[in-house]
């Protein structure tokens, strides 16, 4: 009884991000509701690590309590799932560690170089030099929006309020811890498995989770207008998709561009 269980947890740990991945990979719907598209994709694979969870928990109780007759079958298991998850988690870290140095040289610039120009809901803004249009939000328990000289020339005032308040979404979000924990499931779930899936699809919908709450508190035109402008100077065709998506909000065809 306990080996069916055992297996039917691994395979469900195994089978769920790969059919919930198939499905949400394909489902319209998220671009008009990316928070509910979201909350799927981090739903299935919250199930799938629970599932596995389990099963690993199960099988030391079971290690732990003589049920197995001594046998290092069990213990071996759990070493190597524990294993993988410390290395993969190891692996992760050692990307995040770049994003990481990323943040703390703009945090640094912004410091030494960077000239406060105002505050949006709590969170100070400060330009830096630089000549791309870049508006970037820094995380954090000093949490910052650094915004070019170039994008402050370039961007109209509300174009700019409205880039700045979807920055403000990511840090209300903490969609950077949303990302690592997708980052993480691409590591443990490769190829059919749904993890490259998951980030992909995070990828895209945090910043349509982001746009969607900039647009209510700056209105659609100003996002859009932002989106398409930056887009155009700095070569990105998914901010020129995102403001397409803010006319229409079905978005069709922005996940397949990730890919």
């Amino acid at each position: 009884m306990a080996v069916g269980i055992l297996v039917a947890l691994v395979a469900a740990a195994l089978l769920i991000p790969a059919i919930g991945s198939a499905w949400l990979g394909t489902a319209q719907w998220q671009f008009a509701h990316p928070r509910a598209g979201l909350a799927c994709w981090l739903a299935v694979h919250a199930a799938a690590a629970t599932a596995l969870a389990a099963a690993v928990a199960m099988t030391a109780v079971h290690a732990a309590s003589g049920a197995v007759g001594g046998s290092v079958t069990p213990w071996l298991f759990v070493g190597v799932c524990v294993g993988l998850t410390l290395w993969m988690w190891q692996r992760s870290d050692v990307q995040f560690e770049a994003i990481r140095d990323e943040r703390e040289r703009f945090t640094a610039v912004a410091q030494t170089a960077g000239v406060t120009i105002g505050e949006y809901r709590d969170v100070p803004v400060r330009s830096i030099p630089g000549e791309r249009l870049l508006v970037l939000a820094i995380p954090g328990r000093h949490r910052i929006i650094v915004v070019s000289q170039a994008a402050n020339r370039a961007l109209s005032a509300a174009q700019l309020t409205a880039a700045v308040a979807h920055e403000r979404a990511h840090l209300h979000g903490r969609h950077d811890l949303v990302l690592r924990f997708a980052d993480f499931q691409r590591r443990w779930l490769p190829g059919p498995l749904g993890g490259a899936a998951l980030r992909r699809a995070t990828a895209i919908l945090i910043e349509l989770i982001a746009d969607d709450r900039a647009a209510r508190e700056s209105g659609a035109p100003a996002l859009a207008g932002a989106l398409t402008l930056i887009g155009v100077r700095e070569g990105d065709q998914s901010m020129i998709l995102r403001a397409q998506r803010l006319q229409d909000p079905c978005g069709a065809g922005l996940l397949k561009h990730q890919e």
